[in-house]
């Protein structure tokens, strides 16, 4: 049944590359230094960076994060921390703190559902949003496969744009109508990882998602990727793949052990 479940996580990352094959791809990497506090917080420090795989590897997006979580109970912990990202080509900056829950369902003796909930506030407007709401879901592995100690999972996140830069809506002859922000449900993101633990101090994830950005019951003064008398489109939807790998590292009190 394990067999099966890597098939079919495998079978739909191919699936979903394959429908998106002309977008653009990225390649991300990233670490992260774990340290349990006690036994039920724990504190986490990660740097990314991005780089447009399409483009000879040029550098998009760096980014060093903060993050705190605390378990309320065997399935369900609450999490907050903050991002400091940086866009090179642009030299910009811009950062955001966050807060969310999350809880974990069993599903039968080896499966287990993950489901959250996120709420960021950014520094300043963006092009499509100052706050946003993240809605995640994932199904994976109660336990780690014998083989590799490995781990799929495979999850979805639903993305509720708030706030940004007003953006100009015109009417059906083509006037200006209203000028507002562009608040709704755009964008989601497909994603499928697989994680190897090492040893007790140390794993490896390697991971693939596909953003897909669109007008989800919106209305039509809050959608995105709007066409403007000339032709031209404004705030165009940003679709692209991503594959990348992430080395997690636990360092706590005599090896993994809660600092206190």
């Amino acid at each position: 049944m394990k067999h099966t479940i890597i098939a079919c996580v495998f079978g739909i990352s191919c699936t979903a590359g394959l429908q998106a094959q002309n977008n653009e791809w990225r390649a991300r990497t990233g670490v992260s230094l774990k340290v349990p506090i006690t036994k039920k917080l724990d504190a986490k420090i990660s740097h990314q960076r991005s780089f447009e795989a399409t483009d000879h590897f040029k550098s998009r997006m760096n980014s060093v994060g903060i993050r705190a979580t605390y378990e309320l109970d065997k399935r369900a912990d609450v999490v907050a921390g903050a991002v400091w990202l940086q866009n090179p080509r642009r030299n910009s900056s811009i950062s955001k703190v966050f807060a969310g829950i999350r809880y974990e369902s069993r599903l039968g003796d080896w499966l287990a559902w993950k489901n959250g909930i996120q709420a960021e506030t950014f520094s300043r407007p963006t092009g499509k949003f100052k706050h946003r709401v993240i809605i995640s879901s994932k199904i994976g592995l109660r336990k780690r496969m014998d083989f590799l100690n490995l781990s799929p999972s495979v999850g979805y996140a639903l993305y509720y744009n708030i706030g940004g830069k007003d953006l100009q809506y015109y009417d059906g002859n083509k006037r200006p109508a209203v000028k507002q922000s562009p608040d709704g449900f755009h964008r989601g993101r497909f994603n499928v990882t697989l994680s190897s633990r090492v040893n007790k101090h140390l794993s490896l994830s390697l991971y693939y998602f596909n953003q897909h950005e669109f007008n989800f019951i919106a209305g039509e003064y809050r959608r995105i990727h709007v066409e403007r008398p000339n032709g031209k489109i404004t705030r165009r939807f940003n679709n692209y793949n991503a594959a990348g790998i992430t080395m997690n590292i636990t360092i706590g009190r005599n090896g993994t052990k809660p600092v206190f």
